[in-house]
Parts: structure tokens; sequence; C-alpha cells
């Protein structure tokens, strides 16, 4: 066979080993793949309850009354101590842990549930296990937190951890007795 008539293209062994070598290099980056995504959405979902902890201050602030923003399932009203399954921004002039009126006027905001079963946990300083609702007074001073202030804790859902001591995946919001909020890593 002269050569100007063989086809171009891959061997058997040449096909194999290209696989074979993508295989190794899938394997070795995929769980950086994981632990990226992971940390990302982690981070996204912190800066979203940071943002709405902001806009229930800056509410409470502009509209001379209590905001809350509490834990809620339904979309609708505080429900529960669930942060994982959502929050509400409400108007809460009384500060009963219910949206004023009958409208929707008084939901400022509302956050579904996490997904990547992250959870979502609150905790006041000391860290006795916090309620399930954060209010800001018409000064934007947290209203019902003990004196060293409030935080949430942002934890991946235990699968994504692979060294607890290590990962840094998780995010705190952490609430000053003046009202200012930031966001830090932290482990699970």
């Amino acid at each position: 066979m002269s050569p100007s008539l063989r086809t171009a293209g891959f061997t058997l062994i040449e096909l194999m080993i290209a696989v074979t070598v993508m295989a190794i290099l899938i394997g070795i980056a995929a769980p950086s793949f994981t632990a990226w995504v992971t940390t990302v959405r982690v981070t996204g979902q912190a800066n979203d309850l940071f943002s709405d902890l902001l806009l229930a201050r800056s509410e409470a602030v502009k509209r001379d009354v209590q905001v809350t923003v509490c834990a809620s399932a339904n979309g609708t009203d505080c429900d529960g101590a669930d942060w994982s399954l959502g929050w509400v921004v409400i108007v809460d002039a009384d500060g009963d842990g219910k949206k004023d009126g009958a409208t929707d006027a008084s939901l400022l905001k509302r956050a579904e549930k996490l997904t990547g079963d992250s959870v979502l946990t609150r905790t006041d300083a000391g860290g006795s296990s916090g309620t399930g609702r954060m209010g800001f007074g018409p000064t934007g001073v947290p209203v019902g937190t003990v004196a060293g202030g409030s935080a949430f804790k942002l934890c991946p859902a235990a699968r994504f951890i692979v060294d607890p001591a290590k990962d840094l995946a998780a995010r705190a919001i952490n609430i000053s007795p003046t009202g200012r909020a930031s966001v830090v890593k932290t482990t699970c």
C-alpha cells in the first residue's frame, strides 16, 4: 500500500491512551471543582442574607419603625426558626413577628429555601441558640439581642466538607450590638 492512500486518523491504542489521560485529569480536577462550586454557592447565599440584613436596617431607619428579618418557610410570615427554609424582610412596627397590615406592602423581601442542602443557623453572643427573628429598630440598632451581638453561620452540606478543621467554605454573618453586619470565612 502506498503512503498516499493511507487514511488519516487515530489508531485504537492512541485513542485508548488519550481517554486514559483524560480520565486521570478529570479524576484530579473533579474534587477541586466540587469544592469551588460549594464555596461559590455558600458565598452567594451568605451575601444574600447579608444584603437582606442591610436592607432591613436601612428600611428601619428610613421608615422610622422596626423592620424584622425572620425565618419563613411559607415566604410571607415569620413561621419558625429554620433559616435554611428561607426568610422574609417585613415591616414589623409592633415587634410581634408578623407583617403590619394585610397587604404585601409590608413584605419588603422574600428569600427562598437554600439550595445545595446548606444549613443556616443563628446564635447570640455566648453561643446560645438564636431565635427565628432579627429585628432592627428605628435607629438601626438590633432589637432584642444580647449585649455581644448576634451571628448567623452558613455551612455547606456535610457531604461537601472534606476536613471540617480546614474547610473554609462556611461563612459567618456577624451583627454587632450597633447593627453593623460583616461576612467572614469560618469552619463548620
